[in-house]
């Protein structure tokens, strides 16, 4: 059909989506471009097209895609979004506060275009009016947990834990039927130190919401830290009931076995992950040590110890094992960027691949953004994921 017909560009953006389903991004990504140099005003390409550079470090291919496609529709709000986060990823915070400012003007009361300036004005160091506009975004939408979480973080960041915990426990008596916000409450606690009280809200989080996966995994570390292995590991089966495919839980449950001596398990947890995402590090890494370890065990018999010669985590080649005690709680710090790491955590999945010497960062935080992106009635749809048509697409394309 493309021979036939090369410049149906909708059967171009199909295509690319069937490649993004099959994991090939780069010919996704050739025939997006392809799409957007043959009709630049084609919304679901650029804005796709857009998102895959901007994630594979392309910023300014973006700037550049997104900027004509403005001067044709300036009040497509999802290509704001988009350019706003290009910026940022280019470190040009002062001009992402200035697209983002645009889509307030064209939504004024929207919670989402308040936050984005904040966000904005926070990447520039400036906290105070950063704080005033997450506030505002946060007065707009009591339930929206970005902004949320960067309050509380700044509140940490600046040494106020008190303040932390009490615009926590504020916007949890707001909605108490939130399991959100009592994860949220569980894990101000916990960045606080007090096991306890985390220890209540994770309870009362699964209360109110048995599928949410993060209370699991935070209760399970909690047991495990203190060596109550199987109550731990007890939460993380719990996870795993709602998704067999969770790469954190089946993370957090090979650093558990691991840590009670129970190898053969560890090793089935950690290739389990690597089947799921074999790029993810900190599996690679704590397997590599296993297979290590018993290598030294063979060569140097019962005297080796535990961990071999030179026990601790480090292992061949400065390999560093993901272990509990290396696992950091509680929120991090806000105003570093963008918000789009908010989103996975309260399903239990990492957020990012994690560098080894960080460990694994099961649930740190759960995203509560408003569904969907941005956008004005007769503008354009959200941001296209590969659906069920696509395969379909892609066979008939062949």
């Amino acid at each position: 059909m493309l021979k036939v017909e090369p410049r149906l560009v909708p059967v171009r953006h199909q295509l690319a989506l069937a490649h993004l389903q099959a994991g090939s991004p780069q010919q996704a990504r050739t025939e997006l471009k392809e799409a957007v140099t043959l009709a630049p005003g084609f919304a679901e390409a650029v804005l796709l097209l857009a998102d895959l550079n901007i994630k594979s470090g392309g910023a300014q291919p973006a700037i550049e895609d997104l900027e004509r496609f403005l001067a044709r529709q300036p009040k497509a709000a999802p290509a704001l979004v988009l350019l706003g986060s290009a910026y940022l990823a280019k470190r040009e915070p002062v001009r992402a506060t200035e697209v983002y400012r645009r889509l307030v003007t064209l939504a004024p009361k929207d919670p989402r275009a308040v936050h984005l300036v904040g966000v904005g004005l926070l990447a520039q160091g400036k906290r105070a009016e950063g704080r005033k506009e997450l506030k505002a975004a946060l007065a707009l939408a009591p339930g929206f947990v970005d902004p949320l979480t960067q309050l509380v973080g700044l509140s940490f960041a600046e040494k106020q834990p008190d303040a932390a915990l009490a615009r926590m426990k504020k916007q949890a008596a707001l909605l108490p039927k939130s399991a959100t916000h009592q994860f949220l409450l569980g894990e101000t606690h916990l960045a606080r130190r007090e096991s306890k009280p985390a220890e209540a809200a994770y309870l009362q989080a699964i209360a109110l919401d048995p599928r949410l996966a993060g209370p699991y995994l935070q209760l399970g570390r909690l047991y495990a830290a203190s060596e109550q292995f199987d109550q731990a590991l007890g939460k993380v089966a719990e996870a795993l009931k709602g998704n067999p495919n969770n790469a954190g839980a089946l993370m957090l449950a090979g650093v558990i076995h691991e840590q009670r001596g129970d190898i053969p398990k560890a090793r089935e947890s950690y290739e389990k992950v690597l089947a799921l995402n074999p790029r993810f590090a900190p599996a690679a890494n704590n397997l590599a040590w296993l297979l290590f370890r018993a290598r030294r065990r063979q060569g140097q018999g019962a005297d080796a110890g535990p961990d071999g010669e030179g026990a601790g985590p480090r292992g061949p080649a400065g390999l560093r094992r993901s272990r509990l005690d290396l696992l950091p709680a509680g929120p991090a710090p806000a105003g570093a960027g963008p918000p789009q790491g908010q989103r996975r955590q309260a399903a239990g999945q990492p957020a990012d691949p994690v560098p080894p010497r960080h460990g694994l960062r099961p649930a740190r935080r759960h995203g509560g953004r408003p569904p969907g992106p941005l956008h004005r009635r007769g503008g354009p749809h959200p941001l296209p994921r590969p659906g069920r048509g696509a395969q379909g697409a892609r066979s008939a394309l062949a």
